[in-house]
């Protein structure tokens, strides 16, 4: 098996074997990693091929500083924004009075947070993938990638606000649907 290092200096030497070698450690996490921000497999599929396309396209320019794995990590991410700045117009648009009249209460987040500690990461997984995509890119990159709401306005190109209050939506849907989950897991236990 090849070490980092060597795999590193065969993909910028165009070496198959160690593109092949890149493809196979890294993929899964990658796949997991597109799931988050698409709404099906063959989206995210497809969405990590592209990714995969830019590695290696671009490994020239890793410099050696920093985590490899993070550095594809970020261009798989950045692949992921692109894709949905390309198809945010299949996205319903909001209405700029209503995020604008949302306020986020702190004994809201709190409630939110408690209520994801029940529930396992398959659970969890299908109630992300039922939000609408604009709510799950911000989702994502607030809660798993630690970004700002200054960040994601920048990266989305929308406002700060806009940011907040999807996030906001977000975890009212995702509330919304883990609850329907437990209610429907009460009502199978109660009927036994």
């Amino acid at each position: 098996m090849l070490k980092e290092a060597d795999i590193i200096k065969g993909c910028k030497e165009f070496n198959p074997v160690a593109q092949n070698a890149l493809y196979k450690a890294y993929a899964p996490k990658m796949k997991a990693l597109c799931v988050r921000y698409t709404s099906n497999e063959e989206e995210a599929k497809d969405l990590m091929q592209e990714g995969f396309i830019k590695v290696f396209s671009n490994i020239g320019s890793y410099n050696g500083k920093g985590s490899f794995e993070g550095w594809i990590k970020r261009i798989i991410i950045n692949t992921a924004i692109t894709h949905y700045k390309k198809n945010k117009h299949k996205y319903a648009v909001e209405d700029i009075s209503v995020v604008n009249s949302i306020e986020i209460s702190v004994e809201q987040e709190e409630e939110v947070e408690e209520l994801y500690s029940e529930y396992t990461s398959e659970d969890l997984m299908k109630a992300l993938n039922s939000l609408p995509e604009q709510y799950k890119i911000v989702f994502n990159l607030f809660c798993i990638e630690n970004q700002s709401h200054a960040e994601i306005a920048q990266l989305l190109s929308l406002d700060e606000k806009t940011s907040r209050t999807r996030l906001f939506r977000a975890k009212k849907l995702l509330k919304e649907y883990l609850t329907n989950l437990s209610d429907k897991r009460w009502v199978n236990i109660t009927e036994r």
